[in-house]
């Protein structure tokens, strides 16, 4: 009511299993529907909510990225391998963020949640590409983002060609698009150097 522009992040469905079973069946949609958050960090008990498919595609509608944690998933609540909701994120085209929780405590980086994305919950390098892409997209950072479409990567019409004049003007006034342009230009460098080698 007081600062009706706040953006809210928040956790929600970090509940274990044998809670989530019997217990606590409404918490992410709850947080959706009352709080109308930007981005749920865990999300990890999703498949033991009511009506999870409802809530998925609740997410999916109003753009409501869910962050990652695998390995605070797995020490804090058990939740690994294929118990694991984040295939069923993807496959719902809930956006998704690979975060690294409670690095302190984990003694984890993000490239360690990266690892065991891939590893573990057998990510492709797209999806590998576009969580990294969410990161920013679903930031709050401030300014306007680089993408019209965030999930196809189509950028808005000043950066129909990312290094154009109408770009990098777009991008100097926009944070969000700077970091997300930066972002891309690293990409690119980075598989030039792979055809390169």
């Amino acid at each position: 009511r007081y600062y009706p522009n706040v953006k809210l992040v928040l956790h929600a469905g970090e509940v274990p299993p044998q809670l989530a079973k019997t217990d606590v069946r409404d918490h992410m949609k709850m947080a959706i529907d009352y709080l109308q958050p930007k981005r749920i960090g865990h999300g990890s008990d999703i498949l033991f909510e009511n009506d999870a498919e409802k809530i998925l595609a609740s997410m999916e509608k109003k753009n409501i990225a869910v962050e990652i944690n695998l390995t605070s998933n797995d020490q804090i609540l058990g939740i690994k391998g294929e118990q694991h909701p984040l295939k069923n994120y993807l496959q719902a085209q809930v956006p998704v963020v690979i975060s690294s929780d409670d690095p302190g405590v984990s003694r984890n980086n993000l490239s360690h949640e990266y690892y065991r994305a891939v590893t573990e919950q057998k990510l492709a390098l797209n999806e590998v590409i576009q969580a990294n892409r969410n990161s920013l997209t679903y930031s709050l950072l401030k300014g306007q983002s680089l993408w019209e479409n965030p999930k196809l990567a189509m950028p808005v019409k000043d950066c129909k060609v990312l290094n154009s004049v109408s770009c990098l003007r777009y991008v100097s006034q926009n944070s969000k698009a700077y970091h997300q342009w930066l972002l891309e230009q690293e990409l690119d460098h980075y598989f030039s150097q792979l055809i390169v080698h």
